[in-house]
């Protein structure tokens, strides 16, 4: 997964976000409540 600077030179990774939103979207479809469900990355622009 490779990792780029955005507009404000704030580093992301979309591959990892977009695996992290896999989850969580498997995590509501299994009943838990979207407010219920944090997502910590170090990375600003993600």
């Amino acid at each position: 997964m490779e990792e780029k600077k955005d507009d404000e030179d704030s580093t992301m990774n979309e591959g990892e976000a977009a695996v992290a939103m896999v989850h969580a979207k498997r995590l509501v479809e299994s009943g838990v409540n979207a407010s219920d469900i944090g997502i910590i990355t170090p990375y600003a622009a993600q």
